[in-house]
C-alpha cells in the first residue's frame, strides 16, 4: 500500500510540473512579428489604465481599445489565443450613448471556449481554431463577450 501512495504522489508531482510549464509557456507566448494590438495577453498598459480611470464617457476609439484588452484577458483568448491574429472587424452602436458592440476575429491553438477546465477533451486536441468575438461594451465594462455566437466569456456559459 505504501508503494502505491508513493506512485500516486509521483504522478501528482509530474502533473503539477507539467501544469506549471504549460502556464509559463502560454503566459509568456508572444510570437515574433506580432502585429496585432495585443502584445501580451492580459497586461494592463498605461494607455489601458488611463482609459479605465477616465471620469467621463469613453470615445469610440477608447471603447474599442478597452474592448480589445478585455477580450485578450477573457478566458477563451487568454488560454490559447494567438496574439498576432487578433484583428478588429468593426463596430456598431449599442443600446445607449456609451454602448458599442465591437467585433474581432482571432485564432486559437485549440478548439473550445472558456478556461481549460471547461473544454474537456477539446483542450487536448491540437489544431488551430478560428473564432469571431463581439464585445458588448457599456461605458467601461464588457457586459458580454460573445464568441462564435454560442459562448459568453463574461458569464462563462453557452448562450441559449
Amino acid at each position: 500500500m505504501v508503494l502505491s501512495k508513493k506512485k500516486e504522489l509521483s504522478v501528482f508531482f509530474i502533473i503539477v510540473l507539467v501544469g506549471i510549464a504549460a502556464t509559463l509557456y502560454f503566459s509568456s507566448y508572444s510570437p515574433a512579428g506580432s502585429s496585432g494590438g495585443v502584445q501580451e495577453k492580459g497586461v494592463v498598459t498605461s494607455e489601458i489604465r488611463k482609459i479605465q480611470q477616465k471620469e467621463s464617457s469613453l470615445t469610440f476609439e477608447e471603447s474599442r481599445k478597452l474592448a480589445e484588452f478585455l477580450l485578450s484577458s477573457a478566458p477563451t483568448f487568454f488560454y490559447d489565443g494567438i496574439p498576432s491574429t487578433l484583428s478588429y472587424i468593426g463596430s456598431i452602436n449599442g443600446s445607449c450613448s456609451s454602448c458599442w458592440n465591437h467585433s474581432f476575429s482571432f485564432l486559437s491553438q485549440h478548439p473550445g471556449y472558456g478556461p481549460v477546465e471547461n473544454r474537456g477533451s477539446a483542450a487536448i486536441l491540437n489544431f488551430t481554431s478560428a473564432h469571431r468575438a463581439v464585445v458588448v461594451m457599456e461605458d467601461k465594462s464588457a457586459k458580454m463577450i460573445i464568441i462564435d455566437d454560442v459562448w459568453d466569456d463574461v458569464s462563462r456559459r453557452f448562450i441559449e
